[in-house]
């Protein structure tokens, strides 16, 4: 299982809706942490090569 780490904005945003919806996501976003290639989408543009070495060059 994957870990999902939330940004400060979007848990402010999951804040501010109504706790019904928020359910909702929470049990989608589990199912994505178990299976997150069941919802992922290739990148147009971008071959696996090209984001896989563009991770791997150093940082300046």
């Amino acid at each position: 299982m994957y870990r999902i780490i939330f940004t400060r904005r979007a848990l402010k945003d999951l804040e501010g809706i109504d706790k019904e919806m928020q359910k909702r996501i929470a049990v989608k976003l589990e199912e994505c942490s178990k299976e997150p290639l069941r919802y992922a989408k290739k990148l147009k543009g971008l071959s696996f090569r090209d984001t896989i070495q563009d991770q791997q060059k150093p940082k300046d």
